[in-house]
């Protein structure tokens, strides 16, 4: 017996091409605004991590009744917290380069009356109230520390 004549189920090589055009076109219009949407990211998130340590070293400097300072550093983008323990528990000063992972950005100013040194009395009062910005992309947050409460907020 013979076998009836089916027609074949594939693609065309011009349906082919059509959809590699149309995926194309959509990744070229999708990639500029992911790229957008990570440094909107990287930039909110040095900014929160920036207000967070401020409002740790207020923290600190409540709790153990001691002075806490905060020293910025434009030229390296870092900053460091003289006392504390780092983050991986040994034994160096906690400090934050924010050019690197996860933040990739740029420490543009830290200004606290003139000086890139935040120290809180042992009461959690500042020395100076001030902003710290940061830039990550076309972005740009800045972090605002009140100078009679002391907490720190991204505006």
């Amino acid at each position: 017996m013979a076998k009836p004549n089916r027609p074949a189920r594939a693609f065309s090589l011009v349906e082919l091409v059509l959809m590699l055009a149309i995926i194309s076109i959509t990744a070229a219009i999708g990639a500029p605004r992911y790229a957008n949407s990570i440094a909107l990211y990287r930039s909110q998130m040095a900014a929160q991590r920036i207000a967070a340590d401020l409002n740790l070293a207020r923290s600190r400097a409540r709790s153990s009744s001691l002075g806490q300072s905060i020293t910025f550093s434009v030229a390296s983008n870092t900053y460091t917290l003289p006392g504390v323990t780092g983050l991986s528990g040994t034994a160096s000063s906690y400090s934050v380069k924010l050019s690197a992972d996860p933040y990739a950005g740029t420490l543009l100013t830290a200004d606290f009356s003139g000086s890139a040194t935040l120290t809180f009395d042992r009461y959690g009062q500042p020395s100076a109230a001030g902003t710290v910005t940061v830039k990550s992309g076309s972005f740009t947050q800045t972090v605002a520390l009140d100078g009679i409460t002391g907490l720190a907020a991204v505006q």
